[in-house]
């Protein structure tokens, strides 16, 4: 994924969705990446997160329903993880299957 994105603000700009609209819609954003960013192999997936979720974001309880992109490698590619675990902080997650469940 060489030309992708992987800076908040460039994605957002990519996407046309400012950063401050993304907590709480996490299948939007993933859908409009999917849409507008294709990478060869990439699906949405839509389950729970069991990670960390922080006491300021907009989801509740030990686990939540949400929104991802998985890479054809099984890699996760998440560009609203940060809304549960550190609201205020945007990044782009990709990385190992550590906190997700389809």
């Amino acid at each position: 994924m060489p030309d992708f994105p992987l800076n908040p603000q460039d994605l957002a700009e990519a996407i046309d969705r400012p950063i401050a609209s993304w907590s709480g819609d996490c299948h939007g954003i993933a859908t409009l990446v999917l849409n507008l960013l294709p990478v060869s192999g990439m699906r949405l997936v839509r389950g729970h997160f069991h990670g960390h979720i922080s006491s300021k974001s907009v989801y509740r309880g030990p686990f939540c329903q949400h929104s991802w992109l998985e890479l054809e490698d099984g890699r996760i590619l998440d560009p609203t993880r940060w809304a549960i675990e550190q609201p205020n902080s945007p990044y782009i997650y990709l990385g190992v299957n550590d906190a997700y469940d389809e």
